[in-house]
């Protein structure tokens, strides 16, 4: 009866998986659906206010150390989907 639960749960995620994926592709722009998309025009990038040099400026003078920040050197991030699957896995080795 295990094996049974196991595979029919096993195969409700293969075959609803790529269901959800088709779902969430479907075409959304205006263009797909019939519709012109409204042309936008490009507007030139904002000057940076005269305070913000200053301000950033008062920011690393406060705090030398950020300096000698390097990024990715913190730890290990464990996704959702990596959480999940091994989730998955544990459920079928405690039900086999």
């Amino acid at each position: 009866m295990k094996k049974l639960i196991t595979c029919s749960l096993l195969a409700c995620l293969v075959c609803l998986l790529p269901l959800a994926r088709t779902a969430s592709a479907a075409p959304t722009s205006g263009a797909a659906a019939g519709r012109p998309i409204a042309q936008t025009t490009a507007t030139a990038p904002l000057a940076p206010a005269a305070g913000d040099a200053r301000a950033y400026a008062a920011r690393e003078s406060a705090s030398p150390a950020l300096a000698e920040f390097r990024g990715g050197d913190g730890g290990l991030y464990i996704g959702g989907g990596a959480v999940t699957v091994l989730l998955l896995v544990i459920i079928i080795l405690i039900i086999l």
